[in-house]
């Protein structure tokens, strides 16, 4: 790595750590202000982040742009999969703990699946 491309991790890194401890702070409040996390959790669907992270990729060009558009686009697919089995598990009152261990599966499921079909060469 050169000293630019360091300097630019770096500024990476620090606005990504204040995000997740924004996001962290906003679900301690939950107890007292819950509207926050509800706020959190849509700035988080809304493409504010997706642009934050497309700024990132931009700096190495179109074709990464690309990639990372149709990536997150795959990821973005899967998670509101199951997005909406999460809600109906939650509607059907089954147990918090059977809906988290489901949500575990099915992301460690959907990465290996990514990782061993080796999706991230072939799109």
């Amino acid at each position: 790595m050169n000293q630019k491309q360091i300097n630019q991790l770096l500024i990476n890194v620090f606005l990504g750590s204040i995000l997740i401890a924004i996001i962290t702070y906003v679900t301690f409040l939950y107890d007292t202000k819950p509207e926050y996390l509800k706020i959190t959790s849509f700035l988080w669907g809304v493409p504010l982040i997706y642009f934050y992270l497309l700024f990132i990729t931009y700096q190495v060009g179109n074709e990464a742009m690309e990639s990372f558009t149709i990536h997150g686009l795959i990821g973005s697919i899967l998670t509101l999969i199951i997005m909406f089995g999460t809600i109906y598990m939650i509607k059907e009152n089954y147990n918090i703990n059977k809906i988290l261990i489901v949500n575990i599966i099915y992301a460690i499921a959907v990465t290996l699946l990514y990782f061993v079909f080796k999706i991230y060469m072939k799109v």
